[in-house]
């Protein structure tokens, strides 16, 4: 019964201390989720605003995982600022600890190379993006994360562009951020 005790003290410590940014493919759709504790945000584009239900079916075993019990929802596409204890959100820039990306669109293109990213999350509405020679070569050195929103061609052309050493594609699966390093999530846990 001690060992037990001991054992569930254990687990319910390195639930509170433990720290997280996620990001993920909701079919069409991309989000970064960061856990704090049992606190989590999730950061995720307008057209799922509207639906919350859709998103924790697709993160609750994830949430249950990490034991996440109390969520905060901010929508990618706000152009509200956001900055609470590590988290920075001043659209199209997300910070979380020392981890910076830039959310890129068609009209938030222009922002690559304004502020110096770590990452760069393309989303739904990358599809039209046209991105230059300039703002190519800065994306040589920073690693780009795309989902099954961007369209297949799309992400070829891009991944064809970097490498593969800088290029996620999220139809692999949800990737870990840690340290500015990448892990795919099931090499991760």
């Amino acid at each position: 019964a001690a060992l037990l005790s001991i054992t569930q003290v254990v687990e319910k410590t390195s639930i509170v201390k433990h720290k997280e940014i996620c990001v993920h493919s909701i079919p069409g759709h991309n989000c970064i989720t960061y856990s704090n504790g049992e606190k989590g945000i999730i950061f995720y584009d307008k057209d799922l605003v509207n639906n919350e239900s859709r998103v924790r079916f697709h993160l609750k075993n994830y949430w249950d995982h990490l034991g996440i019990k109390q969520f905060e929802y901010i929508a990618l596409d706000s152009a509200k600022v956001y900055e609470k204890e590590e988290v920075i959100f001043q659209p199209p820039f997300l910070q979380i600890g020392n981890a910076r990306f830039t959310m890129v669109d068609s009209i938030g293109s222009i922002s690559i190379g304004k502020i110096e990213s770590d990452f760069y999350l393309f989303n739904e509405y990358s599809k039209s993006i046209f991105i230059n020679a300039e703002q190519m070569e800065i994306l040589k050195s920073r690693t780009v994360i795309c989902g099954d929103n961007v369209g297949y061609k799309k992400r070829e052309f891009i991944k064809s562009k970097l490498g593969s050493e800088r290029f996620y594609d999220l139809e692999e699966g949800a990737l870990i951020i840690h340290n500015k390093s990448v892990f795919h999530f099931s090499d991760f846990y």
